[in-house]
């Protein structure tokens, strides 16, 4: 590979990353920013899951997400980046990412099984967790994002 073309490949990771780090950051953003409406609980962020083919795959794009909500108290374990979803348990389709001293779960969620089943997570995590699909609609007629928001997977 050239080195104009090495440029070009660099450029278009690096817009690439930025608009994941957009996307993913306006809905942290409405999380956090959002109280709470069924308890005096301050919102929290539960974690961030990487699915489809290339957050499954790419061990770098995952670390390079994760680097961004480091504010957040996000950490990301090596190890268990670079080994997620190689090898081991056929089972197994969701993969705990992150540190134990995280302040929320980064997780790889492999696409070729399901992610309804059971998973285990470490601590501070809830270790009978379960990903589960969640069909809370308090606002049909709302606009598409505060419906979105209401719906989705969710660690329960």
């Amino acid at each position: 590979m050239s080195a104009e073309d090495a440029h070009a490949a660099k450029l278009a990771y690096n817009l690439f990353l930025d608009r994941i780090i957009n996307y993913v950051s306006s809905y942290v953003v409405k999380i956090l920013g959002t109280p709470s409406q069924h308890s005096n609980t301050p919102p929290s962020l539960d974690g961030i899951v990487f699915s489809g083919g290339i957050g499954e795959k790419s061990v770098e794009l995952r670390r390079d997400v994760t680097s961004y909500f480091k504010w957040l108290g996000a950490e990301i374990d090596d190890e268990r980046n670079v080994s997620a979803g190689k090898g081991g348990d056929d089972q197994q389709s969701v993969f705990l990412i992150s540190k134990d001293a995280s302040k929320f779960g980064i997780f790889v969620c492999l696409t070729v099984s399901s992610c309804h089943g059971d998973f285990t997570a470490a601590p501070p995590y809830n270790a009978n967790a379960k990903i589960t699909r969640s069909y809370r609609t308090k606002k049909p007629n709302a606009p598409l994002w505060q419906r979105n928001l209401k719906t989705g997977y969710r660690l329960v």
